[in-house]
């Protein structure tokens, strides 16, 4: 699905690019292929700051001790592969895992060892990423791939 996805999103470039190669001008093509690569990366960038600021909170910190009980929100308890977090979208605590990957003190319904609860619009943060990397194929494709082939050809 993000394959065909994908292939969508650059099918209309490129037509676009064979017509208007010749009558716009490589380099006009290329600034504004830049222009909308470095916007949908300021995009991109907004979008996932927003979703790990948008991360429940860890309120019982101290609980338990290490890594696992230094972390201020559910991003950053389960980066590390030792802890998991245990609560919903709006209060919970970082413990560390056991053997088997869950926890003693956590019932199996409340306990994420790699997704964080929903909470926070985190949902649309996660559309604006999206949208983020559908303008970052988009605008790559018309400038950016025949700059870099005439380039990587000229070279050999």
């Amino acid at each position: 699905m993000i394959s065909f996805t994908c292939s969508l999103a650059r099918s209309p470039t490129h037509y676009s690019t064979a017509c208007h190669n010749n009558t716009a001008g490589r380099r006009s093509l290329t600034l504004w292929s830049l222009l909308g690569v470095t916007l949908s990366l300021v995009v991109l960038g907004l979008s996932f700051t927003a979703i790990a600021a948008s991360s429940p909170l860890v309120t019982r910190r101290g609980t338990s001790t290490g890594r696992c009980g230094e972390v201020s929100d559910c991003f950053a308890c389960l980066t590390g592969p030792q802890c998991g977090y245990c609560g919903n979208a709006t209060v919970g605590t970082c413990l560390p895992r056991n053997s088997s990957g869950g926890s003693i003190v956590c019932s199996p319904q409340s306990w994420d060892t790699g997704v964080c609860p929903e909470a926070r619009g985190s949902d649309l943060y996660g559309k604006f990423a999206l949208v983020g990397l559908f303008v970052y194929i988009a605008s790559f494709a018309p400038g950016m791939v025949h700059t870099f082939t005439h380039t990587y050809i000229s070279l050999y």
